[in-house]
């Protein structure tokens, strides 16, 4: 199964690459976001909203999540303007990815009517 941002072109022809690469090894494979939560694998192209939208899609499936095991951290895209009040300390990752020994990551899920989630993936 895939995740994909879209609308974006570059991303878009990356995903079907893939698709035929699977393929062409005899691995099916879709770009349905439905076929995720019944997926052995999820492959995810784009930036960290994408990659914390397969983590909630997984759920508790114990599935390998590829920031993780790839040492790096998907960047926060679409950012254009720092806010001076933000302590400049910490790091969000703006438009590009960084490479980092992660070890552990966390998804929060914020919901209307106290339906919070929290999802913690670490590297076995």
């Amino acid at each position: 199964a895939w995740l994909q941002r879209i609308d974006r072109p570059d991303v878009a022809r990356v995903a079907a690459d893939l698709v035929r690469w699977f393929e062409a090894k005899g691995i099916a494979a879709s770009l349905e976001p439905a076929t995720a939560a019944a997926a052995d694998l999820c492959v995810v192209v784009g930036g960290d909203g994408t990659l914390l939208a397969a983590a909630r899609l997984m759920g508790d499936r114990q599935l390998p999540i590829l920031a993780i095991n790839h040492g790096f951290i998907p960047p926060t895209i679409n950012h254009f303007t720092d806010d001076p009040e933000i302590d400049n300390k910490l790091n969000f990752t703006f438009n590009e990815a960084q490479a980092r020994d992660v070890k552990t990551v966390m998804s929060n899920g914020f919901g209307f009517g106290g339906h919070n989630t929290s999802l913690i993936f670490g590297r076995i």
